[in-house]
């Protein structure tokens, strides 16, 4: 009698599912086993392919010096890219056989296949909440629902991993895949955050990776910024504090490159960084207004910035590094000129971003072409499909959607701006691999838009689909 006076009822408008994550919060919001059999399927199959497809020996371009750059645990060309160095170098001691050139394609293909499983947990841990929360998949069993995440999950997952762009990298010796990597972990972090805002360590790990990511890729500077605003999603008062006061020290931060927020102002200025970074805080500003608070959580804040400094404080191995005087030693980064250097990548040409609106008009069109290409026309349709339904979801799932679309108008329109390639073929192929993070995002959408359109059918048509 006791346990049925104490026990909640379930308001009318919750499925039983739903009822349940009341009930049991901690529970619900986990990972469970099918989100772990996606990822774990799906990185196996990838790295299959990889392996399979891998070049037996060096090619073309960097290849040769990134295999003995790993392999002597070197300075690579600017920015040095240490944590790179480590990962690699790890590979080419706990493998004794092939060449050296292999062994470090090898921790590409790892990398690689490791994405596409982030990729497909991603897509079944957000398939689990729209079931739970929206109706319409009431006439699936619990099994046909497990089945359809995992599908979902394995389609983004591999629509993904064997696009031409990641493929191609995961085959090789090189560094974007790794980048691919930390990026897809910070994204699911902060996914993970909007639903369990509580716990904090999603947060400040995400801030440690993103640190690690900025030491190899400058260019995802332009994440910070979305990274903030999908915290604030989570927990408004925590977004505030680190618009407010993580940010502004982020961007003072990043100034020595060509990526800097600040670089050469205001004689030349890069307006889409300074744009999403301005946006960002004058979202915190907003909150500020609206809820007359500021600084009640300075302490995540604070760690969240700790994090974020101990990650990129990895960039400080490189002067240690090339004290050893390895066969590859770019800049000499052992003195203070030579560290600058590397950092700054004074090596190459600084960047001059668009400030042409028929011409960003243009980029724009070839973006999306060139996302078409790489993921599939297919893909892109059911990429929209969430965007289209999104008032028909409910408010997590809104959160959900809405946090992936503003992370994609950071890595992909404003870096697109930012990075200002020319109409040429040439140009075009040389700066696809920085817009790899935006066809990973799309294939999570993807994945929702797979999940949604048994939805769109209807039950009758649904339950025969997944039969």
């Amino acid at each position: 009698m006791a346990d049925e006076i104490n026990q909640p009822d379930a308001p009318s408008d919750l499925t039983p599912a739903a009822f349940a994550r009341v009930v049991a919060p901690d529970k619900a919001e986990r990972f469970d086993r099918v989100d772990g059999f996606s990822l774990a399927l799906t990185s196996f199959l990838a790295l299959a392919v990889y392996l399979y497809t891998m070049a037996p020996d060096v090619t073309l371009g960097d290849s040769g010096m990134f295999s003995t750059g790993s392999f002597y645990g070197g300075v690579v060309n600017p920015p040095g890219y240490p944590v790179w160095t480590i990962y690699s170098w790890v590979f080419t001691r706990i493998l004794p056989f092939s060449n050296i050139a292999w062994r470090v394609s090898v921790g590409s293909a790892v990398a690689g296949a490791l994405t596409s499983g982030i990729v497909a947990l991603t897509v079944s841990y957000g398939a689990r909440i729209l079931m739970e929360d929206s109706a319409g998949f009431e006439q699936l069993t619990a099994c046909q629902k497990r089945w359809l995440r995992m599908v979902c999950g394995y389609v983004a997952g591999m629509a993904l991993g064997l696009s031409g762009t990641v493929w191609r990298k995961a085959v090789i010796a090189d560094v974007r895949t790794f980048s691919l990597l930390l990026f897809a972990a910070i994204l699911c972090l902060a996914l993970r955050w909007m639903m369990e805002p509580g716990k904090r360590r999603f947060l400040c790990t995400g801030f440690f990776l993103s640190g690690l990511l900025l030491t190899d890729s400058q260019e995802m500077v332009v994440t910070l910024p979305g990274f903030v605003l999908i915290a604030a999603l989570g927990d408004r008062n925590v977004g505030r504090d680190l618009a407010l006061i993580v940010l502004p020290l982020i961007a003072i931060s990043t100034t020595w490159n060509h990526f800097g927020v600040w670089t050469d102002f205001p004689r030349h200025w890069s307006w889409p960084l300074l744009t999403i970074f301005a946006a960002a805080s004058a979202f915190g500003l907003l909150l500020v207004v609206s809820t007359r608070l500021f600084g009640p959580r300075w302490k995540l804040a604070l760690l969240c910035q700790i994090s974020f400094l101990l990650g990129s404080s990895l960039c400080l191995c490189l002067p240690a590094i090339s004290m050893t005087n390895p066969p590859v030693n770019w800049g000499y980064p052992r003195t203070v000129e030579g560290f600058s250097h590397v950092l700054a990548r004074a090596q190459y040409e600084r960047l001059f971003p668009t400030n042409d609106v028929g011409q960003y008009a243009d980029q724009l069109w070839v973006f999306v072409k060139m996302s078409g290409r790489e993921l599939g026309w297919v893909y892109l349709l059911f990429a929209a499909l969430p965007l289209c339904l999104i008032l028909q979801t409910s408010t997590r799932v809104r959160k959900w959607v809405f946090a992936l679309l503003l992370m994609l108008v950071c890595v992909g329109p404003a870096l697109l701006a930012e990075v200002n390639p020319s109409a040429d073929r040439m140009s075009q192929e040389l700066t696809m691999y920085y817009f790899m993070p935006s066809f990973m995002i799309l294939s999570v959408l993807a994945g929702l838009g797979l999940v949604l359109s048994i939805r769109v059918m209807g039950p009758s048509q649904s339950v025969n689909v997944i039969s």
